[in-house]
């Protein structure tokens, strides 16, 4: 199944959930009025922030603003490049691209139009900055992209170690090829040192009886036919 379509789905869905519950903040919980959400988790309290995530760089809002842009360029480009390449994004990767693309988005369009961002889940529990939902998608989103590329490398190690092993071989198909190679020669030597033998016995026994004829008949034609041989 083709999910090209499901980056930009995630991406345009955060950013309406992000822009409609900044809405609603604004429009509900003005006047420092707070609502819980999570009771002795989290609450619903409104507060603007000029700067990047989490309240950080609050009095910087134009270069907070420029390396967002910055930013969300960069990861449409990238986005592009994994595409046309040859390992396009897995499900997981398209799913975290909208999220991260999304939430940019979501912080980057009350920047430029309003200079601030609308922050208003605030933990109860801990002593933690207010953040939105943009905040959240970005988090999640850059959380599933470690997880994918961490969880690829092991991976990625284990199957080259069984190709080099499939190219090298086994120790024991090791040992059963030079066993292979050794057979020949060891069947050459052992035939050799066969006929060496049967020709060592041959001279302990002697000639054999059809062998002592034929002798004794040579023998005899020589002197038949030597000079002054008597009858």
């Amino acid at each position: 199944m083709n999910w090209q379509w499901l980056s930009p789905a995630v991406a345009l869905l955060t950013l309406a959930l992000d822009l409609a519950s900044k809405a609603w903040a604004r429009a509900y919980l003005c006047g420092g009025r707070s609502l819980p959400l999570l009771p002795g988790f989290l609450r619903l309290s409104l507060t603007t922030n000029t700067g990047a995530a989490f309240g950080m760089g609050r009095d910087n809002g134009a270069l907070v603003t420029g390396l967002a842009i910055l930013i969300t360029a960069c990861l449409v480009i990238w986005i592009g490049q994994r595409e046309r390449s040859g390992s396009p994004p897995g499900l997981t990767e398209r799913l975290a691209i909208g999220l991260l693309l999304g939430g940019s988005l979501g912080n980057l369009w009350e920047r430029l139009s309003v200079g601030r961002v609308t922050d208003f889940l605030e933990f109860t529990f801990i002593s933690f900055p207010v953040f939105n939902l943009a905040d959240v998608s970005i988090d999640l989103g850059a959380f599933l992209i470690m997880a994918v590329y961490l969880t690829r490398a092991p991976v990625c190690i284990f199957a080259q170690s069984l190709a080099e092993a499939g190219k090298l071989g086994t120790p024991d198909s090791r040992a059963t090829g030079e066993d292979q190679e050794r057979t020949p020669q060891t069947a050459d030597h052992n035939k050799n040192e066969r006929l060496s033998s049967d020709r060592m016995s041959e001279q302990r026994q002697g000639p054999k009886p059809d062998q002592a004829s034929d002798v004794k008949r040579s023998t005899q034609a020589r002197e038949k036919n030597e000079p002054g041989a008597t009858d």
